[in-house]
C-alpha cells in the first residue's frame, strides 16, 4: 500500500514517469449494524480489520441513521478517508450504504440511485461515485449496494429490480465495457435463478414498482448476467488459504461481490476475502502491520471484507480465446489459446486462473511463449461436480508482467441431477462422488 501511494507521489510532485500502471485498492464491508460509537462492542475490532487491509476506497454496509450523526466522521477521521458519501432518500430505512474514500470524488459525481418518481422498489438506496485518482486519467466509478435479504417469495424479485435501477443508472451515464467499473456491496443472491411474469405475493402495501420495469423480470444468483451489457465480471475472492469463498461467517455462503468491468479484469486484479483466522500461517495481498488475533474478524462483523488490487491503466495486451464458449459438466476438454499481438524479442510467461475451479481446471497454468512467437494453448476440463447447482458462468483470466490481462468467459451445463431414478430395486445405485469439494454450497 505504501508503494502505491509513493508512486503516484513520485508522478504528481516529482515528474517522474510513471514505471507501471496507476493502481487502486477497492474494498467491500457489511459492518453488522452499524459502526457504533467508540467503545461500542465489536468497534475497537471493526477498525482493525480496516486498518490491516487498509483501502483507498471502503464501501460500508448497514451503516444505521445514528452512525450518520457522530460514529461515520469519527471512524473517516481516524482512518484517514477524507471524503465520504452516504446516499439519501425520503423512502430510505435506517440501514444505509456509505463510500469513504482517500481520494477526492470527482466534482458532481456522487450520486444516490433510488426509485424513480411514483416508484418505491429500493429497499435501501444505492451510492454512486467517480473517484478522482491522481495518476490517470481513467477514473473508476464505483457503486455499492445492499440488496434486499432472505427468502420471502417477494425477495429475489426485489434484489432483481435493484439490479435493474443499477444497471439502468451506469448505462443512463454513457458507461460501457472499456470504461473502469465496479459494483460492489452485499447482494444477498440467494436461491435459484427466477423468472417473474407478474408481481409476486409477499410484497409490502408501500412497494410501488416503476413504469419503466417490464416483464419478464428476471431474477440472477450470479451478479454477472445482470450487467451483460456491461460486460462486468466476478474476478473471483478467496480467503487466505486459496481455497474457502464464503464471505459470511459460517455460512460457506458468498453474499458479497466486487464486479469489475472487462477493462479492470483483463489487467490481471489480485483479489482476497479478508478472514483474521488465516492471517498468522497465510500471506494473501499485502497488508499493513502486524497479523491480527485469530477472533478479530468474528468480533467486528458477521461478514468478511472483500478488497482486491486493481489497475487502472492500460499496457500491452494480451488475447485469450477458448475453443467453445458453452460445456458440459460431461464435455471433454476444450482449447485454450493465448496470443500476443506481436511476437516477443524474450519469452513471455503467461499465467491462467479460472474464477471457479469446482466448475472447469485449466490443464497448464503457466504457459510460455517462445521469444519470437506470438502463442501458446492448453485446455480447459470441465469438472462433474456432483452439485446440482444449475448452469454456471466462469471467467478464465490470463495474466503476464507487463500486458494487460485478458478474460474470456465459458458457460458450464449442469449434468446432475435433484433426484435419483431407482428403476430396478435389486440393484444398488453406487456414487463415488469423484469431483465433489466437500466444502460447496448446496444453495
Amino acid at each position: 500500500m505504501l508503494s502505491r501511494l509513493l508512486l503516484i507521489f513520485q508522478i504528481l510532485w516529482l515528474g517522474i514517469p510513471s514505471v507501471s500502471a496507476i493502481e487502486i485498492r477497492i474494498a467491500t464491508y457489511n459492518v453488522l449494524t452499524g459502526i457504533g460509537n467508540t467503545g461500542a462492542n465489536g468497534r475497537e475490532e471493526l477498525e482493525a480489520v480496516i486498518a490491516r487491509i487498509n483501502p483507498d476506497v471502503l464501501a460500508l454496509q448497514e451503516v444505521t441513521g445514528n452512525d450518520l450523526k457522530g460514529p461515520l466522521n469519527q471512524l473517516a477521521e481516524r482512518m484517514d478517508y477524507r471524503f465520504v458519501f452516504a446516499p439519501v432518500t425520503a423512502l430510505d430505512t435506517g440501514s444505509r450504504v456509505v463510500i469513504l474514500s482517500k481520494f477526492p470524488f470527482s466534482e458532481n459525481s456522487s450520486k444516490s440511485i433510488i426509485s424513480p418518481p411514483g416508484a418505491n422498489d429500493m429497499t435501501r438506496a444505492a451510492a454512486a461515485v467517480i473517484v478522482d485518482v491522481p495518476g490517470t486519467e481513467n477514473d473508476p466509478t464505483i457503486v455499492t449496494a445492499h440488496l434486499k435479504c432472505c427468502f420471502d417469495q417477494d425477495d429475489p424479485f426485489r434484489r432483481a429490480v435493484e439490479m435493474l435501477r443499477i444497471r439502468k443508472f451506469l448505462e443512463e451515464q454513457g458507461l460501457d465495457k472499456d470504461d473502469n467499473i465496479f459494483v460492489l456491496g452485499d447482494f444477498n443472491l440467494l436461491g435459484n435463478d427466477i423468472v417473474f411474469e407478474s408481481l409476486p405475493p409477499g410484497l409490502p402495501q408501500s412497494y410501488r414498482l416503476g413504469n419503466d420495469i417490464e416483464y419478464d423480470v428476471k431474477y440472477f444468483a450470479d451478479p454477472t448476467n445482470y450487467f451483460t451489457s456491461l460486460a462486468l465480471v466476478n474476478p473471483g475472492f478467496r480467503q487466505q488459504d486459496g481455497v474457502t469463498t464464503d464471505t459470511y461467517r459460517g455460512s460457506n455462503t458468498i453474499l458479497d461481490y466486487i464486479l469489475v468491468s472487462n477493462s479492470i479484469a483483463r489487467r490481471t486484479p489480485a483479489t482476497e476475502v479478508y478472514n483474521s483466522a488465516l492471517d498468522t500461517s497465510n500471506s494473501g495481498l499485502s497488508k499493513e502491520g502486524n497479523p491480527l488475533p485469530r477472533g478479530t474478524s468474528d468480533k467486528a462483523s458477521d461478514h468478511y471484507p472483500v478488497f482486491g488490487d486493481f489497475e487502472l491503466d492500460e499496457g500491452l495486451q494480451l488475447d485469450l480465446t477458448i475453443a467453445q464458449s458453452i460445456l458440459d459438466e460431461s464435455s471433454p476438454a476444450s482449447l485454450v489459446t493465448v496470443t500476443l499481438a506481436e511476437p516477443a524479442t524474450s519469452p513471455v510467461q503467461v499465467s491462467l486462473e479460472s474464477n471457479d475451479p469446482s466448475e472447469a481446471t485449466i490443464t497448464q497454468k503457466i504457459l510460455t511463449i517462445p521469444a519470437n512467437s506470438t502463442q501458446a494453448t492448453t485446455s480447459l476440463q470441465p469438472r462433474n461436480d456432483k452439485v446440482n447447482d444449475g448452469d454456471q458462468t466462469i471467467e478464465i483470466i490470463a495474466s503476464a508482467a507487463g500486458f494487460i490481462g485478458s478474460v474470456a468467459s465459458v458457460k458450464i451445463r449442469n449434468n446432475d441431477s435433484s433426484f435419483y431414478s431407482f428403476l430396478d430395486p435389486t440393484t444398488p445405485i453406487i456414487e463415488d462422488f469423484e469431483g465433489f469439494e466437500g466444502n460447496q454450497s448446496l444453495a
